[in-house]
């Protein structure tokens, strides 16, 4: 279980309303390691931190080594080793869910938020895609600056500029759990679709709360998170903002059941004996990175996992802005 990260006092805020329909009404459910509370909307049914970090906090949190293990997560401590072994296989899970709705992608103007070091707009602009992303990590936004190429602002969403701006495809992987206040920002992002345009969304999915309590990895990790969507609350709000459902299904990634048994223990290890070797000897990297591609080649892409039931561990889900509506 992940060391609960301790947000200071001074940077605490009471949440009054819901973030997401503004009710202020709501139920306590849970209390986290941290000691934040979860409250549930008594209106919508949103799940919400009662009390969170500010903005200055979340700022800091993420603004120099977010991926790379300081503040005790170190969740995403490979993240940009993944990164680039996306673009060495031409693969991205991501890209893989998007496709069967969106299989040109010649021209279409694309915005990713929260981007990280920008793998995913990379293959996009690869496929023709006129690319742009946000990043609150610095370290992120210099490797895809650098390394890529790309276009990313380094800033929290809240301050970036999208009026008079309009995109084909919005994607939020990972990300929407994050932002402060998640009605406004579903708001702007529907605002910036061209009419017929597409918003791609990845969450946690409460619903496995519902099912295992605290055991779920979702209220015991990921300390940043401040809201909660089940499948159908998602739903309801990006429908109430002028969108039609294209499709939405569940799914558990690799390392992410909920039992975290033996297997997992030296699953783990090994990982971390491996990533100490190759930390030692960096060119390791090189052969490391052909074995991968060769496998690739020789196996095909990895099977997405899929939870047509809503189970799973995480959600996706695709919707496309009413043609009749006005940019």
């Amino acid at each position: 279980m992940q060391v609960a990260h301790h947000w200071h006092a001074d940077h605490l805020i009471r949440e009054e309303r819901c973030p997401l329909c503004h009710e202020r009404s709501s139920t306590h459910l849970f209390i986290r390691q941290d000691g934040l509370p979860l409250e549930e909307c008594t209106a919508c049914r949103f799940v919400y931190l009662g009390v969170r970090p500010d903005e200055s906090a979340l700022h800091q949190y993420y603004a120099e080594h977010y991926f790379t293990g300081s503040f005790t997560n170190s969740t995403y401590s490979y993240y940009f080793d993944y990164a680039e072994a996306v673009i060495d296989l031409n693969y991205c899970p991501r890209l893989q869910r998007l496709e069967p709705f969106i299989a040109q992608w010649q021209g279409k103007k694309v915005l990713e938020i929260g981007c990280a070091a920008g793998a995913t707009l990379e293959l996009l602009r690869r496929k023709g895609a006129l690319v742009r992303g946000i990043e609150i990590s610095a370290e992120a936004v210099a490797i895809a600056r650098d390394h890529y190429h790309l276009d990313v602002s380094c800033v929290p969403f809240e301050f970036f500029f999208l009026a008079n701006q309009s995109y084909d495809v919005i994607m939020l992987f990972d990300v929407l759990e994050h932002l402060p206040e998640p009605g406004k920002t579903l708001d702007r992002l529907v605002d910036a679709l061209v009419p017929g345009g597409f918003l791609a969304v990845t969450v946690p999915n409460f619903s496995c709360f519902d099912q295992l309590g605290a055991a779920w990895s979702g209220v015991q990790t990921y300390w940043e998170h401040l809201h909660y969507f089940r499948p159908d609350v998602l739903l309801a709000t990006l429908q109430q903002r002028g969108c039609i459902l294209t499709e939405i299904y569940s799914f558990t990634a690799a390392g992410q059941q909920a039992d975290k048994g033996v297997v997992q223990m030296i699953t783990e290890a090994r990982r971390v004996y491996f990533q100490n070797l190759l930390d030692k000897f960096p060119h390791l990297h090189h052969f490391k990175r052909f074995f991968r591609s060769l496998k690739f080649r020789l196996t095909g892409p990895p099977a997405l996992p899929r939870s047509p039931d809503l189970s799973g561990m995480d959600m996706f889900c695709l919707v496309q802005k009413k043609e009749d509506e006005q940019s």
